[in-house]
């Protein structure tokens, strides 16, 4: 098994070395996006893919043809649940809030620029804008816990 297992972490690295040894402008190696991409949706893969097997052996299971061989019906169940699970992460890295619970940080919303100093009201700085801010947060929170008598 040693001798098995060292092999393999020699082909390993090989095939990784002579991948990355061809890059482009950008200093990646071929076909980067397509790894990297696989890359983050990974660990959702490994997340969500006992849902999909879940319902794959309530629905889908029981109505293959018995006539099919063991091994091909294994194959459409690895196939349908690998490949579910990598279009659902897919599809979750590309919505901001919910790339979250599959181990990435998708790209959040943008907030609202702040004005240039030409349109800020009154010559207002950045500084006193902010502070007036604050003063209404605090002012605001003051307001909703006051204890009444």
């Amino acid at each position: 098994m040693a001798i098995y297992s060292l092999t393999f972490i020699a082909l390993a690295f090989w095939v990784a070395f002579r991948w990355a040894r061809h890059t482009d402008e950008a200093g990646h190696p071929a076909r980067y996006r397509l790894w990297q991409t696989l890359s983050d949706a990974s660990f959702g893969v490994y997340l969500i893919h006992a849902l999909f097997l879940l319902l794959l052996l309530k629905w889908l299971v029981p109505i293959m043809p018995v006539a099919w061989s063991v091994g091909l019906r294994v194959f459409i169940l690895w196939f349908l649940t690998a490949g579910g699970s990598l279009i659902a992460s897919l599809v979750l890295l590309r919505i901001p809030i919910l790339s979250r619970l599959i181990g990435r940080s998708g790209p959040l919303p943008q907030r609202k620029a702040v004005a240039p100093a030409a349109e800020r009201a009154h010559g207002q700085s950045i500084l006193e804008e902010h502070e007036a801010h604050e003063r209404m947060i605090v002012y605001d929170i003051e307001q909703r816990i006051a204890i009444k008598p």
